[in-house]
């Protein structure tokens, strides 16, 4: 009996060795992981958390003040990596931007530095079929909402996806995910989307452009649009609606334009030729710009800076830079209100935009001769 029992103690012990090396090991060759940004977070709380001393956040604050107080948002993700014994590399990844801030410890000393990723970009491709809602669908393949607004942006031209999809529809997708430090971050961008809805197959590919890109294929042309896109991104976060739960105010309200997400920084364009009309800000608008043209008024809002050789009544052209995205006024996050006044009412502008901005147009001609 005392033998049996020395026997499995013996065993558990081994068990227990065994498990802890594979643990150990699993940690050596995993030495970078994937966190999420807490609410109430700030910089200097993240870098003391993962191993930057008192001394090591008091040098960044005196050298590199400017990284020390970012604004970060709950829930984002960041990248934490061991590069030896006292090294350590912290990424805070830029949303809808390659690019990263990232914080440096070693022996040598401190460092802060915000600029592009060496992305390892992983292609992969899924078949899908439709059993549910289109979001409920897509959840299953990707982890993050932005995709499934960017998936419906290949379709807002041609399908009202959140009632045409049936059960039993298919779908191929084929896409990028990122890879910082051979750990997934997030995903990249759509590289060809195959539908078939209602026994009508649909493609669409992604045109990456000079700070972006937008989707081609069937219908997508729209060369008799009157508008041009006035971001070099085609990814709208918030549609033109008659009633929407504001995110700042807490209550439904008519949201009369569309809001293209993206960094702050990004340049806008003009929409069409036309006359400055208003340059100004305001405590719900923030910096914003209007634009007299023939017939309507365009309207671009929430912007982070306006040319300052702008002027009210100047002439301006369709294409020409007016300023850079931001979130000033009531906004949460970084984006182009954009509206169009016709007469005294607000429309609709998505029917009169073209999903590419002027300087981009020989571009998006050129894609369109692979697949005529």
């Amino acid at each position: 009996m005392i033998k049996t029992t020395a026997a499995i103690v013996t065993i558990t012990l081994s068990l227990l060795t065994s498990s802890s090396q594979a643990s150990l090991s699993s940690k050596l060759e995993s030495p970078s992981r994937i966190q999420k940004i807490r609410f109430g977070d700030s910089v200097p709380k993240i870098l003391k958390r993962h191993g930057f001393s008192p001394r090591d956040i008091g040098c960044l604050n005196n050298k590199q003040s400017k990284f020390m107080s970012l604004r970060i948002r709950a829930g984002r993700p960041y990248l934490v990596s061991r590069l030896g014994e006292q090294a350590i590399r912290i990424a805070l990844y830029k949303e809808d931007s390659p690019d990263a801030h990232v914080f440096t410890r070693s022996p040598s000393g401190c460092r802060a530095n915000s600029g592009p990723i060496a992305w390892e970009v992983r292609t992969k491709t899924s078949h899908i079929k439709v059993k549910g809602s289109l979001h409920a669908t897509l959840s299953h393949i990707f982890h993050d909402p932005r995709m499934i607004t960017r998936f419906m942006d290949a379709f807002r031209f041609c399908c009202n996806l959140r009632s045409d999809l049936k059960r039993g529809d298919k779908i191929t997708v084929i896409y990028e995910k990122l890879y910082d430090q051979n750990v997934f971050v997030k995903y990249g961008n759509f590289h060809q989307i195959e539908m078939e809805l209602r026994g009508k197959k649909y493609s669409r590919y992604f045109l990456p452009l000079p700070g972006g890109g937008t989707f081609y294929g069937d219908g997508m042309i729209r060369k008799e649009a009157p508008l041009y896109l006035p971001v070099p991104l085609f990814h709208i976060s918030s549609l033109y609606q008659r009633r929407r739960f504001h995110p700042v105010k807490k209550r439904r309200q008519a949201h009369m334009g569309i809001d293209f997400a993206l960094p702050i920084g990004a340049p806008i364009y003009a929409a069409r030729d036309g006359v400055i009309l208003k340059k100004s800000r305001n405590r719900a608008s923030g910096n914003y710009i209007e634009i007299q043209h023939e017939d309507f008024i365009t309207k671009y809002l929430h912007m982070n800076s306006i040319l300052p050789h702008l002027k009210e009544g100047d002439s301006i052209q369709a294409g020409e830079i007016l300023g850079e995205i931001g979130c000033t006024g009531y906004c949460t996050k970084p984006h182009l209100h954009f509206a169009v006044k016709k007469g005294r009412s607000y429309i609709d502008p998505l029917p009169l935009l073209k999903v590419y901005a002027k300087p981009f147009e020989l571009d998006f001609l050129n894609a369109l001769t692979k697949i005529e």
